[in-house]
């Protein structure tokens, strides 16, 4: 059972950390995303 429990262990750290490297690279996304809007009003560009 000690493997087990080590593999998951192991298996969730990844998954956590991997998480985290989504989060901050969703935050970082959304952040360069709203400032090129306000640069270059995308909006403006396409909708007409």
């Amino acid at each position: 059972m000690g493997s087990i429990k080590n593999w998951a262990t192991g298996q969730l750290s990844i998954v956590s950390e991997c998480l985290s490297y989504y989060f901050a690279f969703i935050a970082v996304f959304n952040f360069l995303t709203k400032n090129y809007r306000d640069l270059f009003n995308f909006e403006d560009i396409f909708l007409t």
